[in-house]
């Protein structure tokens, strides 16, 4: 059978010009002698008339070289350096023809390289030759990894770019849908928008995963990939293949605002795993909560009773990240008869944005306050004034450093019109004492505003980002330094209620005990 790749115009003898040799000789002599694809894109070079001939065999040779270069290994392996090459016709509209228009790409095939670029007609042109060429030559081709971004084949890469024309015609010439790869979210760490934001920890351990097309097409927010993806993808679920983990991709896809994905994973019973390292024990609600303006998410899980917002932490995800719109779906779904609970319940985070009063508002609104739940938001109005700084802390067995963080984290928080509704509230009983206490907090508050209105601005980096300041806060040696008598904080040199006198006596008994150890050297 003869190729596909065969120019019609190589068996006719081109007699034209001295020292010119036949087309059919020189098609020939490339195809059996010189194998590397590097080696006959420079023959190319020298000539328009080269370029026609020999483009069907560069192809070939891509795809020949690729296999020849590819050893048997396990997927998890660093794969040998495979070259590729591509064609770019750069014809001006004098019709000339550059010679920089041919380019060598090392460690990337034709297609692999094809698949990364965003020129949409240069990437279909060089793709379809490319898997016209694997499919008469050696299938393989379509499924070989290369490291340049993590391992990945062209599919996963297609995917990640969003690229839905290429996807589909990959996965019509029979590339591999549910191929694994593994992934070290260390080494791409800027790439981890999704984990770098549930784990806070100064030395994060995120565990090593395996994902596949599907995984990267939910993390890079390709719907319609997605979609395609999850309807043809044979893979069970995320269970464990060669000692490592998928990420849980419906909780993927319900942060990424995908319930279309959802609904098609579902229904062709996908099986999550909910016991993936930082995203154990957290469900899918939450994540969706965690992402604003995913009140459809929000709405899909809740109508199928995949959780609740009474025995779920959604709210508290919600006003974690900044979330206002989330909260309000949430607030007004939840059962009339157990808002007043939840706004008692979550106060510390619904106090850290004013953003958020019209949540409370409809939560507690003119609903009958119980005695218990006005005791705990007056103690968390009390915390928030520094006054009463928190016993529970000491009892969770905070370090240092983690109480230094949440400290200036607090100092931040900064809802005016929150504290003033609350105050104004006819249902919740306050202590006189804390109801002056929050008074001068108030006061101390607004004239620091009118000095400096930067202290007190309410963003969300103070929540999201809880160690932004330019000052390490997990120095041992500097949280040492600070824990030295007559100490203020720079940022609030006025500010009475950072100093010790305003402290708990079991919170002032903690920092003398730390005064009082012997320093390491």
């Amino acid at each position: 059978m003869a190729s596909p790749y065969v120019v019609e115009s190589h068996t006719r003898i081109n007699t034209t010009g001295l020292g010119a040799l036949p087309e059919d000789i020189l098609y020939l002599m490339v195809r059996e002698f010189i194998p590397n694809p590097k080696h006959i894109a420079k023959m190319s070079q020298t000539c328009r008339r080269l370029s026609h001939v020999l483009e069907p065999l560069l192809y070939r040779a891509d795809v020949l070289w690729t296999k020849r270069e590819d050893e048997p290994g396990d997927v998890h392996s660093s794969w040998p350096p495979m070259i590729g090459l591509f064609r770019k016709e750069d014809r001006t509209s004098t019709g000339g023809w550059s010679i920089e228009s041919r380019r060598s790409v090392q460690h990337l095939s034709a297609l692999q390289w094809a698949v990364s670029k965003s020129d949409t007609s240069l990437r279909t042109a060089v793709a379809r030759k490319a898997i016209r060429a694997a499919k008469f030559y050696w299938p393989g081709y379509l499924d070989v990894f290369y490291e340049t971004w993590g391992v990945v084949t062209p599919l996963q890469l297609a995917a990640k770019y969003g690229m839905e024309d290429t996807v589909r015609e990959l996965v019509e010439a029979g590339a591999s849908i549910d191929a694994r790869t593994r992934h070290d979210p260390i080494m791409h760490a800027d790439q981890c928008p999704f984990l770098k934001r549930f784990d806070t920890r100064d030395e994060p351990e995120w565990p090593y995963n395996t994902v596949n097309a599907l995984w990267l097409a939910i993390w890079c927010e390709n719907v319609r990939v997605a979609e395609f993806l999850a309807e043809r993808s044979e893979d069970p679920g995320d269970d464990w293949k060669g000692g490592l983990a998928t990420p849980p991709m419906v909780k993927l896809a319900a942060y990424y605002k995908m319930p279309s994905v959802i609904k098609i994973l579902r229904s062709r019973q996908y099986e999550s795993n909910d016991s993936y390292g930082i995203l154990k024990g957290t469900r899918a609600l939450e994540l969706a909560a965690a992402n604003d303006n995913n009140e459809e998410t929000l709405k899909y899980f809740l109508d199928r009773g995949e959780g609740s917002v009474e025995r779920s932490r959604a709210i508290y995800w919600a006003c974690k990240f900044g979330c206002a719109a989330n909260l309000m779906f949430l607030a007004n779904y939840a059962a009339p008869e157990s808002r007043v609970s939840l706004a008692a319940k979550y106060m510390g985070s619904l106090l850290s944005s004013d953003k958020f009063l019209p949540a409370v508002q409809l939560l507690i609104g003119d609903n009958p306050m119980k005695e218990e739940q006005s005791r705990e938001i007056s103690n968390m109005l009390d915390t928030v004034t520094f006054r009463f700084f928190p016993t529970f802390i000491i009892e969770l067995g905070e370090t240092p450093q983690e109480i230094e963080r949440r400290t200036k984290r607090n100092a931040n928080i900064w809802a005016p019109q929150m504290v003033r509704y609350l105050l104004a509230h006819p249902n919740l009983q306050l202590d006189s004492q804390v109801r002056d206490n929050v008074k001068d907090y108030l006061e101390h508050k607004e004239a620091k505003t009118e000095q400096d209105p930067e202290v007190c601005e309410d963003t969300e980096e103070s929540l999201d980002d809880e160690s932004s300041d330019d000052e390490p806060v997990d120095d041992p040696r500097l949280f040492d330094e600070r824990l030295e008598d007559g100490y203020v904080d720079s940022r609030y040199p006025d500010d009475p209620y950072l100093k010790d006198e305003y402290l708990s006596n079991e919170y002032q008994e903690y920092l003398r005990s730390i005064r009082e150890a012997p320093r390491q050297k």
